[in-house]
């Protein structure tokens, strides 16, 4: 390492020769020193052996700007730079220490990207939007409270199909809309379920009171009130002294006092049937006809679509 003021004075061939060395000397191992050059020009270059960085002085000869640094530990040199700039018409290529190419730069077809075409490339929202496809349509549980950028809540709100182009074009008015509006699916309160006929061949899961086959059907409800229809078949037995039922031919329904069991029965209650009816004999009415909940076990999220 050696550093020189590059200023040779008159001086006898000897001392000449040595202080024109050592200038030699000074721009072979650019100014390299733990110290600054006492004397410096703009655009001289420094390696700054305290720290092993290359520094270079500005253009106003003022100061000294930190180029990169050496990695004498792995024997590489690391740029340190806020904007690194670099002109190449036909891109710029890369090289390992054997001299072959890992990566090429070329020229990108968008403002954000840096295409590469070797092994290994530079990854930018564009690359990583292809290399990661997000199509247009797609839907998916989020648990934000506001859809993020490119996306947009599922709560059946009319949007312009010209401000989203792509998705009218991935779903259409399937959930509603026409003309220059079409709406996104309504999926406030609802779960989804896959479309019955999925590949083209109805698997008959669920056929009511929904149709299945239909992209975009929706229906359900939160609770349900149980009809008599609904019911499996069944009868209720009325027992007078819990083993059998004793009747006559009568059509009598209510306590008879002069009905007589006999002895060893224990019988408060005759009651009688008509042949002519199925129902004779029932039971009071029990129940209250309250709606159940149909809810399963739930946690609420939002859902969001791709624009």
């Amino acid at each position: 390492m050696s550093q020189h003021d590059y200023v040779i004075n008159d001086q006898t061939t000897p001392a000449f020769r040595a202080d024109l060395n050592s200038a030699l000397a000074a721009i072979a191992t650019n100014n390299g020193g733990s110290s600054a050059p006492s004397t410096t020009y703009a655009g001289q270059w420094w390696h700054d052996t305290s720290n092993n960085l290359l520094k270079v002085r500005n253009a106003a000869n003022s100061a000294w700007v930190t180029v990169g640094e050496f990695d004498v530990a792995n024997s590489r040199f690391k740029l340190i730079s806020d904007s690194l700039k670099a002109a190449s018409a036909g891109g710029i290529d890369i090289l390992n220490s054997s001299g072959s190419k890992i990566l090429d730069l070329a020229v990108a077809s968008e403002a954000t990207a840096i295409a590469g075409t070797n092994n290994t490339e530079i990854m930018t929202p564009l690359r990583v939007a292809q290399a990661v496809p997000l199509p247009s349509g797609m839907i998916t549980p989020y648990g934000g409270t506001s859809a993020p950028s490119n996306w947009l809540l599922c709560h059946g709100q009319s949007i312009s199909t010209s401000t989203y182009a792509a998705l009218h074009t991935a779903i259409g008015f399937t959930y509603g809309g026409s003309g220059s509006a079409f709406n996104v699916p309504d999926l406030r309160g609802r779960v989804v379920a896959g479309q019955d006929d999925m590949g083209g061949s109805s698997a008959n899961r669920l056929t009511s009171p929904i149709n299945g086959d239909t992209l975009g059907a929706a229906g359900g409800t939160e609770s349900h009130a149980l009809t008599e229809a609904e019911l499996a078949a069944h009868h209720h037995l009325l027992f007078t002294d819990g083993n059998s039922s004793d009747t006559t031919g009568s059509s009598t329904k209510y306590p008879s006092s002069s009905y007589n069991p006999g002895s060893g029965f224990d019988q408060k209650y005759e009651i009688t049937y008509s042949t002519s009816e199925a129902d004779e004999g029932r039971s009071k009415t029990t129940g209250s006809g309250t709606a159940h909940p149909n809810v399963q076990p739930t946690l609420i999220l939002n859902y969001i679509i791709k624009t």
